[in-house]
């Protein structure tokens, strides 16, 4: 009886693997649609490892903290702050990541620098399509500690920034102490659930004795928006500070083009932070139909005042990844099969 199981072993194993008339008598091929599937799995696999990291990971964790330096005696961050994800545990919608530090101390300011944050207005809101007015309010919290455990004393607990708020000042971030990898991490808290969809954005400063304030930056945090939806909106937010390099060059890339027109079709109506900021092409504190005049007027010219033949336009990131996704579902599709697999001859003759 061994005999025999083992006969009817070894003949579905070989099953699987026929001799076939192409490449030579003896060679050897899988099933058909075998490497197919395998590569259609291994998508599959790696599209939903992806999509979990987006989703899962938040924007930006302890440990990732946004640089300072200082720069000719002025306060400087080394990259604009990431958007933070707001989260509701229960308490409201809260972020605890935000996050200032220094990672090498020939780079930081000298050991000993008090870090302080200042808000300079009060709080912006980009709906998804433009930047308009919101009833919400937000609170900025400082860290209670920095990352080493030394305490951070503070006389005050928080801002409270809303959308008419004027500038605070006061808030003790933490005292670099010249450690490698330093940071110091507070948080952000919506005092109720009722936030709208969107992406929200407070400007602010760091300020420290004896050291010019940092030129203004935006902290920005995302509220029921994917990815994609809160770096658009971060964009829109953070041109308000920008100043253009060129008449109707409102997103500072060089060239006049359309994406120029998107950054002030967002933020019409609005105000900047400062005269000229953001899509202000005139100057006058109100992005209005005169800064979509000055757009339109230089629409094709670059920095440097001379007519560009042909400006490409961005690349959508939006568009790319719906591409990829619907280019994955239609992978995920079992190829057709038309009639009968091909048999060869030897497999035939064994039936």
């Amino acid at each position: 009886m061994s005999t025999i199981a083992g006969m009817e072993q070894n003949s579905t194993r070989d099953a699987h693997l026929r001799p076939s008339n192409e490449g030579g008598e003896g060679a050897l091929r899988p099933r058909t649609g075998e490497g197919v599937s395998a590569t259609l799995r291994c998508l599959r696999l790696l599209l939903a490892i992806a999509c979990a990291m987006a989703i899962q990971r938040p924007a930006r964790g302890h440990g990732d903290p946004t640089l300072v330096t200082v720069e000719e005696g002025q306060l400087a961050i080394l990259a604009q702050p990431a958007t933070s994800f707001l989260l509701d545990e229960g308490s409201g919608p809260s972020a605890s990541d935000l996050s200032f530090g220094v990672n090498q101390p020939e780079f930081g300011p000298p050991p000993g620098t008090d870090l302080y944050l200042e808000t300079v207005g009060g709080l912006y809101y980009w709906n998804g399509e433009q930047i308009s007015a919101t009833p919400a309010s937000l609170m900025l919290i400082p860290p209670a500690a920095d990352g080493f455990g030394y305490p951070v004393i503070n006389d005050l607990d928080r801002y409270t920034i809303s959308a008419g708020s004027t500038p605070q000042a006061g808030m003790l971030w933490g005292t670099y102490r010249g450690n490698y990898y330093w940071h110091a991490d507070g948080s952000v808290r919506v005092p109720n659930s009722s936030l709208a969809a969107g992406v929200y954005g407070v400007p602010v400063q760091l300020t420290s004795p004896g050291y010019e304030a940092s030129d203004p930056f935006i902290l920005t945090f995302g509220w029921n928006f994917g990815i994609l939806a809160r770096q658009e909106g971060a964009l829109a937010l953070q041109s308000l500070l920008a100043l253009p390099t060129a008449a109707g060059d409102y997103n500072h890339d060089g060239v006049v083009t359309s994406d120029d027109y998107l950054v002030w079709r967002n933020s019409f109506g609005s105000e900047p932070l400062m005269a000229g900021a953001g899509a202000d092409g005139n100057a006058d504190g109100q992005i209005d139909l005169a800064d979509y005049t000055i757009w339109r007027n230089h629409l094709g010219t670059s920095a440097s005042g001379l007519a560009v033949s042909a400006v490409p336009e961005a690349a959508s990131i939006k568009n790319l990844v719906a591409l990829l996704a619907a280019a994955l579902c239609l992978a995920s599709f079992p190829p057709v099969r038309r009639g009968r697999p091909e048999q060869s001859a030897t497999h035939l003759e064994a039936r």
